[in-house]
């Protein structure tokens, strides 16, 4: 017991290995978000399957005005 009658309270935390591991996947996922905008904002649009870009329009597609 902690001075005064009150309970100490034991947290638990994760390993240094876990938490580094959790830093270094947080900004692999960053660069990974922030290069596939790069990719889209030089080709906004999205299209499925190998010849849907022929014979079909795309599924997802934004104007250069609005890239901006």
């Amino acid at each position: 017991m902690a001075p005064g009658g009150a309970l100490r309270r034991v947290v638990l935390r994760h390993s240094l290995v876990v938490r580094l591991t959790h830093w270094i996947s947080a900004l692999a996922m960053s660069l990974l978000l922030i290069g596939g905008l790069q990719i889209f904002k030089s080709f906004p649009a999205l299209y499925l399957g190998d010849t849907g870009y022929e014979t079909s329009g795309a599924v997802f597609e934004m104007g250069v005005d609005q890239l901006a």
